[in-house]
C-alpha cells in the first residue's frame, strides 16, 4: 500500500493491455489460474482450480495497476451481497480473500455461453426467448404482492 492506494504487480501480455494474473499463477496458496474467462474495465474473471479440492471455480479479481481503498471496499461489498443470495438463477460465492494485497472472490464455475456471446453469434433473441430470460430474472427476487409494501432493508 502506497499513499492509500493498493499497488499491484502488472504483467504485459503480448502487447495487449496489462493483466493481473496469467495461467499457472497461484492465488492465496489455494487457487491455480487455468484461463481467462472474461474481463471488464477494472478486473477479470478466470477459471481457476482449488488446489486442495481439485475443483474448478470462477475467480474474480482486479487487473488495474492502482486500486483505491474505496474500490476495494466496493468489491468486498459486492462479494458479500452476492454471497447472501440463494437462488438457482444466481451464482454462488464460495470464498473471499486477498492475494498480494489484491482482493478476489471465487464463485461456482459454470460452462456455457454468455448472453453477450449468444447475441454476437446469433443476433437478437426471438421475442419468446427474451421473455423467457426476463421471467427467470424476475423470479430471482420476490416482488411484493398488492397487500405488501416494498421497503428496502
Amino acid at each position: 500500500i502506497r499513499d492509500n492506494t493498493l499497488v499491484l504487480p502488472i504483467t504485459e501480455v503480448s502487447g495487449s493491455r496489462p493483466r493481473y494474473r496469467l495461467p499457472g499463477s497461484i492465488i492465496d496458496k489455494k487457487y491455480e489460474i487455468i484461463e481467462l474467462l472474461g474481463e471488464g474495465g477494472m478486473g477479470a474473471v478466470y477459471r481457476a482450480r482449488h488446489l486442495m479440492l481439485n475443483k474448478d471455480v470462477a475467480l474474480k479479481t482486479f487487473h488495474s495497476a492502482n486500486l483505491s481503498n474505496e474500490t476495494c471496499l466496493r468489491f468486498q461489498r459486492e462479494a458479500r451481497a452476492i454471497a447472501k443470495l440463494n437462488h438457482r438463477n444466481i451464482i454462488q460465492v464460495f470464498d473471499y480473500g486477498f492475494s498480494d494485497d489484491v482482493p478476489y472472490y471465487t464463485m461456482e464455475y459454470l460452462k456455457g455461453e454468455s448472453l453477450a456471446g449468444r447475441l454476437e453469434a446469433n443476433g437478437p433473441l426471438l421475442v419468446g426467448q427474451a421473455v423467457a430470460y426476463f421471467v427467470q430474472i424476475c423470479r430471482v427476487f420476490p416482488w411484493p404482492t398488492a397487500r405488501e409494501s416494498y421497503t428496502e432493508t
